[in-house]
């Protein structure tokens, strides 16, 4: 094994995050972060694929952009990955992943089925299967069982069309239930406001405050206000709201 990984020894400047310049740990750390908020996820992954690309990591940039738009797609990360196989890799085609990512970002539940019903394999087929799985986890992420119960038909689908003894890469959700918005909101504030404090906040009844928190200590495990506050508070979107102002 070499003393010093390949980022430090390429640059000295660079960031050393593993043993690909620009990739193994903002990866690893990005995908192993917790609560999972997909538009977080989202604008953190957009954000490491544009240091790659900043720093010259070109290949390195489009394999990022390929494996977080298949693991939880999302629109900014999607975008760069349009833009950056436009101007570098013009001879590569994911036409028909890039088409139904774009489907399963803009919620087209009807042009989807359409691209899955006329899709030949080519590939990307073992992507295409993982993209499916990521857009039913991004909906069960956000507790949005309708588009959950549609991911999860057109992946059946799917696989019965095209059988593979290969199970995609997704993330597994059987330690840990992501939370809302809402309930990573309240939990923020849970760690310093009483209940009563929280609902004369948001407007909404101390009923509705005890539920949230509630729910987010038996999603989380957590033991109490203060455990809860300590896991959302370096990963809620408010966090990053506060940081960008």
């Amino acid at each position: 094994m070499p003393a010093a990984t390949l980022a430090t020894q390429a640059r000295r400047e660079a960031e050393d995050i593993g043993p690909l310049p620009g990739t193994a740990r903002g990866v690893y750390e990005l995908v192993a972060a917790r609560p999972l908020i997909p538009a977080v996820f989202d604008g953190k992954a957009a954000k490491l694929i544009q240091r790659q690309l900043e720093r010259g990591y070109v290949l390195e940039a489009i394999y990022s952009a390929l494996f977080f738009t298949c693991l939880l797609p999302g629109r900014k990360v999607l975008d760069l990955l349009r833009q950056t196989l436009k101007e570098y890799a013009p001879a590569a085609s994911h036409d028909q992943l890039l088409a139904i990512a774009a489907a399963v970002v803009e919620d087209d539940h009807q042009m989807l089925g359409v691209l899955l019903e006329h899709y030949e394999p080519d590939a990307d087929f073992y992507q295409v299967r993982m993209l499916l799985r990521g857009a039913f986890k991004r909906y069960a992420f956000v507790d949005n069982t309708i588009g959950a119960a549609a991911m999860d038909r057109a992946y059946s689908m799917f696989a019965a069309r095209f059988p593979s003894p290969d199970e995609p890469v997704a993330f597994s959700s059987g330690s840990y239930s992501p939370l809302t918005v809402r309930e990573i909101e309240i939990a923020a504030l849970a760690g310093h406001r009483s209940n009563p404090e929280i609902a004369e906040h948001l407007g909404i009844s101390i009923r509705t405050v005890e539920s949230h928190i509630s729910n987010a200590l038996r999603k989380t495990g957590s033991p109490s206000r203060t455990a809860l506050f300590d896991l959302v508070r370096d990963s809620s979107p408010f966090r990053e709201k506060r940081l960008s102002e």
